[in-house]
């Protein structure tokens, strides 16, 4: 396993999403955004939202705040009237795609058949899904407490369902 080259990677799904995207969503919330919902929004996982959250913030975009009552960091559009006449619109890569290709039930039914344990990879060619689309469903359920994540011998991230054996007397 390389840890410099899954670094690397993290840094470029953050690098690639455009900041309009993100200036988007957080118009459509009311000027603010938190990482949970940029991460819920799009296909980035919830260290990249908060990466790429913190580097519009320390670039002057957002201002952070606190919520006390959730206890969660909020980022607040600076100038939202700027960037409401934002007329440019930019495709946001959001996970729609992976809910409607696959359902929750068909990811878990085959990751029981699988001893509990699943890979992008094999997600994508068992349901016959681009590879990004079975990464995001999986992302996912994993930020739904569906799935664990560990990494083989390999360096492959592997989703390890939760309560498998649970699921085992329940599907065929």
């Amino acid at each position: 396993m390389n840890p410099f080259k899954s670094f690397r990677e993290f840094q470029k799904a953050v690098k690639e999403f455009p900041d309009e995207s993100v200036i988007e969503i957080a118009l459509a919330n009311d000027g603010k955004i938190t990482t949970q919902i940029l991460s819920y929004s799009t296909t980035l996982t919830i260290n990249q939202a908060r990466w790429k959250l913190n580097g519009m913030n320390t670039r002057g975009i957002f201002k952070q705040s606190y919520d006390y009552k959730d206890y969660t960091t909020v980022f607040v559009l600076k100038n939202k009237q700027l960037y409401e006449n934002l007329t440019q619109k930019v495709k946001t890569p959001v996970k729609q795609e992976a809910e409607s290709a696959i359902s929750d039930s068909e990811v878990i039914a085959l990751a029981v058949k699988l001893s509990g344990k699943l890979t992008a990879a094999a997600l994508c060619v068992k349901k016959d899904v681009p590879l990004n689309i079975a990464q995001a469903k999986l992302e996912e359920l994993q930020r739904k407490d569906v799935f664990d994540i560990e990494l083989n011998e390999k360096g492959a991230l592997v989703y390890v369902l939760n309560d498998y054996e649970s699921f085992k007397e329940i599907l065929p």
